[in-house]
């Protein structure tokens, strides 16, 4: 059974992906380009699972662009159609993670 992860990225090899409109907005806000997600997906970690998500499932993943800076995105799983959607995707801000940017400060 292919796991979430292995899901996410033969999606976006295959490019079965749907930006939401709050991704574009956000990757325009923060200099964020989509090839740079894109590319970095193959080095992405699933931090956060969202599995009753609405009206997807979903999760937070941890990347990291050429230049070795963390990027976060949330990416919704649609399995009926074989795709993934990226809801959303920002810098993580250090004084709200940790210093790997994989737990949120201020929660167990």
């Amino acid at each position: 059974m292919e796991g979430k992860l292995q899901f996410i990225k033969r999606c976006v090899r295959g490019g079965n992906i749907w930006w939401s409109y709050h991704s574009n907005m956000r990757l325009g806000n923060r200099s964020i380009r989509r090839e740079t997600v894109v590319e970095s997906v193959e080095r992405c970690q699933i931090i956060e699972d969202y599995p009753t998500g609405h009206p997807l499932p979903s999760c937070l993943c941890l990347s990291r662009d050429e230049a070795g800076d963390a990027i976060h995105y949330v990416i919704a799983m649609d399995k009926k159609v074989d795709s993934v959607r990226f809801v959303t995707v920002y810098r993580p801000d250090p004084s709200k993670w940790t210093s790997d940017f994989r737990t949120r400060r201020g929660t167990k």
